[in-house]
């Protein structure tokens, strides 16, 4: 699409997608914005906030292109796909997690990519903890978003 072709990065324009290195290029992205880092500051100060006060890991979804283990001490990184800074590589619709093991799951701009939102949400509630939480960060929807996410942007 020649419109997001002109609208990406130069660090990320031409690159595929799924490629392991345009993630490491996003976060070199985020760190370099002032603007855009002190987004991903807030949100992952909620999520801090919102998890439960069990014992257990975390595990984040998605982990890629952010920083979130700044903030969760011993947090589980993962992604689909093998990249820097991340510990295991999963489908978050098939979670290679023990039953009732988890205190939360977290994940930042990530279920819109889950092919199956209700596999993913059947296997959260197997690798949970009573009281353990899925917290998440989604964008909102509006005319504006509709247009970003048909024409600019890469979902499921």
């Amino acid at each position: 699409m020649p419109l997001r072709r002109l609208l990406a990065h130069p660090l990320t324009r031409g690159l595929d997608i799924d490629d392991p290195s345009t993630t490491a290029r996003r976060r070199t992205i985020i760190e370099s914005k002032p603007f855009l880092k002190r987004i991903y500051q807030e949100w992952y100060e909620t999520i801090l906030n919102q998890l439960p006060d069990l014992s257990g890991p975390v595990l984040e979804l998605g982990s890629g292109a952010g920083f979130l283990s700044d903030y969760i001490p011993r947090l589980i990184t993962s992604e689909i796909f093998n990249c820097p800074g991340i510990q295991v590589v999963l489908d978050a619709q098939a979670l290679p997690i023990a039953a009732a093991s988890l205190r939360a799951i977290v994940m930042t701009d990530v279920l819109h990519h889950i092919p199956d939102p209700t596999r993913f949400f059947s296997e959260a509630a197997r690798c949970l903890q009573v009281g353990g939480r899925v917290l998440l960060i989604e964008p909102w929807v509006s005319r504006w978003s509709r247009m970003v996410y048909t024409h600019l942007h890469r979902y499921r």
